[in-house]
C-alpha cells in the first residue's frame, strides 16, 4: 500500500519477536497503554475514547460487510474509519528514547526499549541491532538519494 518512492532498506526477519510475540492487553496507569505484542501504544484519555470508537465504528462496518460478501476482492483500500485529532500527542509527545532494559521479574533480561512520541516499542538485543544496521543503512541510501555525501 502507498506510494514508494524509493526502497531505502529491505531485509527478511523472522515472523516473531523474539520478546512479547503473543502478548496483548489493554491496561490503565498513569495512561493508558495498548500492548500488541512487542508494541506500545499510549493514550491520554481523550484519545483513547476516540481510539475506542473508531475501533467500534470500524468493527462494525467491516461486521456488516463481511455477512454481505465474505470475500471480497479488495482492488484499493478500504477505509472503515476515518477522522482527525489533536496533533498533539497527549502523553509524552516529546519522548525519543532508546533504552536498555531488564532486570524486573515480569521482563525479559535482553530487551531494549525504544520510545518515540505515543509508540514504544519492546526488542531483544538481537533486534536491536538488526533494526540499528537497518536504519543505519536506510540513513545512507537516504542521503544519497537526496545528493548528500
Amino acid at each position: 500500500m502507498g506510494n514508494t518512492i524509493k526502497m531505502l532498506v529491505k531485509k527478511k526477519m523472522k515472523p516473531e519477536s523474539d520478546i512479547y510475540s503473543d502478548f496483548f492487553s489493554v491496561e490503565r496507569c498513569e495512561n493508558f497503554h495498548l500492548h500488541w505484542r512487542n508494541l506500545r501504544m499510549m493514550f491520554n484519555r481523550k484519545e483513547f475514547e476516540a481510539f475506542c470508537g473508531a475501533i467500534r465504528e470500524a468493527h462494525s462496518k467491516w461486521w456488516l460487510r463481511e455477512h454481505k460478501n465474505p470475500d471480497p476482492k479488495m482492488s484499493k483500500p478500504e477505509y472503515l474509519f476515518t477522522g482527525k485529532i489533536d496533533p498533539v500527542h497527549g502523553e509524552r509527545p516529546m519522548d525519543l528514547a532508546i533504552e536498555i532494559q531488564g532486570n524486573l521479574p515480569y521482563m525479559p533480561r535482553d530487551m531494549v526499549h525504544i520510545h518515540y512520541k505515543s509508540l514504544r516499542l519492546d526488542v531483544s538485543h538481537r533486534e536491536f541491532v538488526e533494526l540499528a544496521e537497518a536504519f543505519t543503512s536506510a540513513l545512507h541510501e537516504f542521503k544519497l538519494w537526496r545528493g548528500e555525501k
